[in-house]
């Protein structure tokens, strides 16, 4: 009631320390000069009172021990009265609809606790924290429609908490948080619908925990977070880049040299990765999906990646801009309908396992030619691998390196008889899986029975030919080299014809309409062409 606060003088007139706390709601309270003579509060101050127009009578208000309460108090309009408060040993709470301006509070140092500022549809700026160096806990900053800046929060150096920042639809900017140079806790930055940069985070080095951009849809780049250096300190830290809409490429992140986790997804009018140049190592895990990158330039220094997981990809090519990458030290997994081969990975040497599904226009494996080592993992290439017709790239791999070998549902690939494979699969204990292939590499025989083919380019060199294809009766071979055989097998394998040397014509007019492989034994070994029957 009202008549407590006009006669606490009176009925207290030593009293400037409450030991506990002190709530004041109601719309009868409309003044607080009665409470003039408190200096501390050790429990919590919680204000949410509709009559309240300021705080005048807080005036000598020095310490409070645990929380500042501020909610839905629709008639306030700022912080003036608090002026003489520079401790807070806990969190500072603000959730008014009508507030403006937070000033009052400019002798405010540390903030023991947590600082929200939460639905204050009419808050511009942060003016009233002048002096705040530090917060004890989390800083949340929600759903406030009107705030552009953090203008007037300009010494604070260090979150000791997390750091959120979201749903303010008016944000275009960080300046005010300008000396700030450590979040301990994670960052979220997410849903602030014009935000167009990180300017004012100039002085920020390192986000010790996870670090999520998210959905913010005017975000074009990340100028202004130049001294970034780092994101996260244990495994499962994450740096989160996903579905800002206008986010055409990281620039702002050049001091960046590590992350344990980059997430890369769904950023729809991505152009590069320009920005994360410096980056040497991401040491858990690279997500990469639901970009329109042709490839990864950008990555010029990466030189380690813990795993590899890219997916839905559907314009990604190759991988030019990863010429520096040495090591992939667990899995290598690829989902794309649009990669053409592994052009850029010209450095790397090691990867702890492969996986490579639903490429459907992968001929090859052209780019891979540098790597030797599986580190004892597996291989494994399935599902709608519709243009694979060849394992050539996997060449200079050390057999004794690699694993289980699963190869499935590419009705094209033909040529698995590299080098790697044909010692690989010399082994009788060897566990593989392979079916639904071309003739040639449906089973371990025909790998083997293949081993020291041409490759189509030596079979180019010598103007190897068979024509017509599609062929109605007949085939010829045009070769320089001697025909010892030739076989013609079905799409599932089976072998169908059989002509023991070399003939003017090959007849097929037996066969079935369809598709078939045709395979030729030279003087020199082996190759397998399809051919269609009309």
């Amino acid at each position: 009631m009202q008549s407590q606060i006009d006669n606490f003088n009176t009925n207290y007139p030593e009293c400037t320390e409450i030991l506990g706390s002190i709530t004041i709601s109601g719309n009868s309270i409309n003044n607080l000069q009665g409470l003039s003579q408190i200096e501390s509060i050790q429990g919590d101050l919680i204000l949410n009172s509709n009559s309240i127009t300021n705080l005048n009578g807080l005036n000598n208000l020095k310490t409070i021990g645990q929380s500042l309460e501020i909610e839905d108090n629709t008639s306030l309009l700022s912080l003036e009265g608090l002026d003489a408060l520079d401790s807070l040993g806990n969190s500072i709470i603000i959730d008014n609809v009508t507030f403006s301006s937070i000033a009052g509070l400019n002798s405010l140092i540390n903030i023991g606790g947590s600082l929200e500022i939460i639905n204050n549809e009419n808050l511009t700026h942060f003016y009233g924290f002048n002096n705040l160096d530090s917060i004890g806990g989390d800083i949340k900053i929600t759903n406030n429609s009107s705030l552009v800046d953090f203008k007037g929060i300009g010494k604070l150096t260090t979150i000791s908490g997390d750091f959120n920042i979201s749903s303010n639809s008016s944000l275009v900017n960080f300046t005010g948080f300008d000396s700030l140079t450590n979040i301990y806790g994670e960052a979220n930055i997410s849903n602030n619908q014009v935000l167009m940069s990180m300017v004012g985070l100039g002085s920020l080095e390192r986000v010790h925990e996870s670090f999520s951009v998210q959905h913010n849809d005017g975000l074009k780049n990340f100028s202004g977070m130049n001294s970034l250096s780092s994101v996260g300190t244990l495994y499962y830290h994450t740096f989160e880049i996903a579905r800002n809409n206008a986010l055409l490429n990281m620039e702002g992140l050049e001091g960046l040299t590590n992350v344990l986790t980059l997430r890369i997804n769904g950023n729809n009018s991505l152009e590069d990765l320009e920005g994360l140049n410096n980056l040497s190592e991401i040491s858990r895990l690279f997500n990469f999906w639901g970009t329109p990158l042709t490839n990864f330039k950008g990555l010029d220094n990466l030189i380690t990646i813990g795993n590899v997981h890219l997916a839905s990809n559907d314009s990604l090519l190759n991988f030019v801009g990863l010429e520096n990458l040495e090591t992939i030290t667990g899995e290598f997994a690829v989902t794309s309908s649009s990669l053409v081969d592994f052009t850029g990975l010209d450095n790397l040497t090691s990867i702890g396992s492969l996986y490579i599904d639903f490429c459907e226009k992968l001929v090859d494996f052209k780019g891979l030619e540098s790597l030797t080592n599986l580190n004892n993992g597996t291989i494994t290439i399935q599902y709608d691998m519709d243009s694979l017709s060849s394992l050539n790239g996997m060449d200079n791999i050390d057999y004794t390196t690699m694993g289980r070998v699963t190869i499935t549902s590419s009705p094209n690939l033909s040529f698995c008889s590299v080098n790697s494979f044909c010692n690989l699969f010399s082994d009788p204990n060897l566990s593989y899986t392979l079916r639904n292939n071309a003739v040639g590499c449906n089973n371990r025989q025909e790998i083997i029975d293949n081993c020291g083919q041409l490759s189509v380019e030596n079979y180019e060199a010598i103007r190897f030919k068979l024509f017509p294809n599609p062929a109605n009766l007949y085939f010829n071979i045009k070769t320089e080299l001697i025909i010892n055989k030739v076989k013609i097998y079905s799409i599932l394998g089976n072998l169908v014809k059989e002509f023991e040397s070399s003939q003017d014509k090959y007849s097929v007019s037996d066969l079935n309409r369809g598709v078939y492989f045709v395979k030729i034994d030279t003087e020199i070994g082996t190759q397998i062409v399809k051919i269609m029957k009309n």
